[in-house]
């Protein structure tokens, strides 16, 4: 039975999020407004994300073939903190396909506990995940360059240590490899986005597939079997999409003006970063806690008098924590093999990483405010 269960999660856990979604569509809003055509339309709310998963998942496939360019990764070469700054310099022009990449070009079991912890500390500099991409356009964002600067020295403090050297990283193929395959992803945003600024999740899925064919020709050929293949995940995001379109049409509803159950300004700073993430471990996809806090507590950190750039940083940081604690983080789900399983890639692997991030973000955030 338990076998059963972690298997078929995605599915429970979607039939959960879309029986929940519409009894609080029939809750919540007005009788007048209700339309259910309108409301199975919310499966579809954000195209791009299933558009996103489809080419993260190519290009994944694609990187078992990462071998043929003479890349090889040995773990115990490096250092923990090493290993954190490669999968970072990974997740750029990846994604959350580092630990495929990774997996691909070794030829050993790896521990994906830095790798994990490396990819979604590259969310500080650059949105590299689906969550942090779909923030970007939520905040428009225009300069993701003054983001990368801002989020540095968060980034920089959670890998520094004592024991920290990067001879490894300095002598070695791969990082070059990666750097400069990263340094194209840039660059390719850069030039699209002076004719499309938003979108960054299409115009990012775009360059997974214009790479997935660069190292595969034949990679998008095999997109029958891939989209068989995320069946359980592509139901699971339409759902996480579901419920959020319903809590965006609910909390439209409200008069933002009566919610004063928020703390002072003086701590508001807490509840994104650190509670808010908390929720994440009972299984709660960041996504919604974002779509479903982000109009509400955004208004609280304006008044407090946070940047735009730094209220930015508050809800990546809040992604960050909830992507690594939660058990139906994509992260999680593409982290996880047949060995292991979503509860002890989540919380049981990452609560002292959660603390540490929190108080060095908290900290700095407030200096810098």
């Amino acid at each position: 039975m338990k076998k059963l269960i972690l298997k078929n999660y995605l599915i429970i856990i979607s039939l959960i999020l879309s029986i929940t979604a519409f009894f609080v569509y029939k809750l919540y809003i007005p009788p007048l407004r209700q339309n259910f055509l309108n409301f199975l339309k919310g499966f579809l709310f954000l195209k791009s994300i299933i558009v996103y998963i489809v080419s993260l998942e190519i290009l994944k496939r694609s990187l078992c073939k990462a071998k043929n360019y003479n890349l090889q990764f040995h773990q115990n070469f490096y250092s923990d903190g090493e290993i954190k700054i490669l999968s970072m310099f990974c997740a750029f022009p990846f994604g959350l396909g580092v630990s495929s990449f990774l997996r691909g070009i070794a030829n050993e079991k790896i521990n994906t506990l830095p790798v994990s912890q490396g990819m979604t500390l590259s969310m500080l500099l650059y949105p590299t995940t689906l969550a942090s991409g779909y923030i970007l356009d939520y905040f428009s964002i225009n300069s993701i360059y003054y983001s990368f600067i801002y989020g540095f020295p968060v980034a920089f403090l959670m890998i520094f240590n004592k024991k920290l050297s990067l001879k490894n990283l300095i002598f070695d193929k791969l990082t070059y490899a990666v750097i400069f395959l990263g340094v194209i992803n840039l660059t390719y945003i850069w030039f699209v986005s002076m004719f499309f600024e938003t979108n960054f999740l299409i115009k990012q899925s775009v360059f997974f597939l214009i790479l997935a064919l660069v190292i595969d020709k034949k990679s998008v050929m095999r997109i029958k079997t891939i989209l068989c293949s995320l069946k359980q995940k592509i139901l699971f995001f339409m759902s996480v999409v579901l419920f959020g379109s319903v809590i965006i049409s609910v909390i439209s509803n409200f008069n933002k003006n009566n919610i004063d159950f928020l703390p002072s300004k003086n701590i508001i700073i807490f509840f994104p970063i650190i509670f808010i993430p908390l929720m994440s471990v009972f299984m709660i996809h960041p996504l919604i806690l974002f779509i479903g806090f982000a109009p509400v507590v955004t208004p609280y950190l304006n008044n407090a008098g946070f940047s735009d750039q730094s209220i930015y940083m508050i809800w990546i940081v809040m992604l960050i924590n909830s992507q690594l604690l939660s058990p139906v983080s994509l992260k999680t789900i593409m982290a996880i093999d047949k060995d292991n399983n979503i509860f002890l890639e989540s919380f049981m692997r990452h609560y002292k990483f959660f603390i540490k991030l929190s108080v060095i973000s908290i900290i700095y955030i407030s200096l810098v405010s």
